[in-house]
């Protein structure tokens, strides 16, 4: 496993003493898209969370945070406020799409409820299509070995009662619509 796959899981396992579990998992993912992009923002996204749902970060959050805060001071830090909102509504797209596929739903069926949730989310955003979504999993996740590596820390970490948290989501997400659809090939 990845030093990077290593400090989002250390960071879900803190964090979960700590917060409710979409929290955790939140602030996990904030890290990792930390580490992969080196953009701060990241760091401030996994603090602001933390701080409205009234949680303490965790010591490998708080670890990560320095490391972001001290690239930024040195000016070595990259991105901005604006990519970042966009990148992260995709990537929790994207988290969720995951998370809908490991409670056994067909790929093209999680890009579908994930393209909805995405446009009722962030509805100043440009909506992600549900084919966009398929590809970008495809290209982020599965060829880059992420999902197995994902999957197989959530057998790890995830309790019952988060799997079936799950599979009540996979089970009242709405579909798109067709114009959330876009044409897959």
């Amino acid at each position: 496993m990845n030093q990077d796959l290593e400090l989002a899981e250390r960071v879900l396992s803190e964090m979960r003493s700590r917060a409710p579990f979409e929290l955790a998992l939140f602030v996990s993912n904030a890290v990792h898209s930390w580490r992969a992009t080196r953009n701060p923002y990241h760091m401030d996204l996994a603090l602001m969370a933390c701080k409205q749902h009234e949680a303490m970060p965790s010591p490998a959050v708080i670890e990560a945070a320095t490391e972001a805060a001290q690239l930024r001071f040195n000016g070595e830090a990259s991105g901005t406020a604006e990519k970042i909102i966009t990148e992260r509504a995709k990537s929790e797209a994207l988290l969720l799409m995951a998370s809908l596929i490991y409670r056994q739903l067909p790929q093209h069926v999680a890009a579908s409820k994930a393209a909805t949730q995405h446009s009722a989310s962030h509805p100043k955003l440009k909506p992600l299509k549900a084919s966009t979504l398929e590809r970008y999993y495809s290209d982020r996740y599965v060829k880059t070995g992420r999902e197995a590596e994902l999957f197989a820390s959530w057998d790890r970490v995830l309790g019952e009662q988060e799997a079936a948290g799950w599979q009540e989501l996979a089970r009242t997400l709405p579909m798109a619509d067709d114009e959330l659809t876009g044409s897959r090939r």
